[in-house]
């Protein structure tokens, strides 16, 4: 499931994203995954706030298996927590 674009105040829309809180034994980390080609996504100060980091937050999106409906998106995404 996809999440929409909401809006967060008068003119600001945030893109669509999704939020991650992880916990290891010695770190947590809360980020957000964005997906590629979202127009919203250069206009979202958080995601400008990434920097040269930007495409790191960006999830890729892969082909759908044979199990599932040829519209499906699977996004892939990373995430290492430095002490785990």
């Amino acid at each position: 499931m996809k999440p929409g674009a909401y809006p967060v105040g008068p003119g600001v829309v945030r893109p669509p994203h999704i939020h991650f809180d992880i916990a290891g034994k010695n770190d947590r980390l809360v980020t957000q995954m964005y997906f590629p080609d979202e127009p919203l996504n250069e206009k979202d100060s958080s995601f400008k706030g990434l920097g040269s980091d930007k495409d790191a937050a960006i999830g890729r999106v892969l082909p759908p298996t044979k199990e599932l409906e040829s519209d499906s998106l699977i996004v892939a995404w990373d995430i290492v927590l430095e002490r785990g």
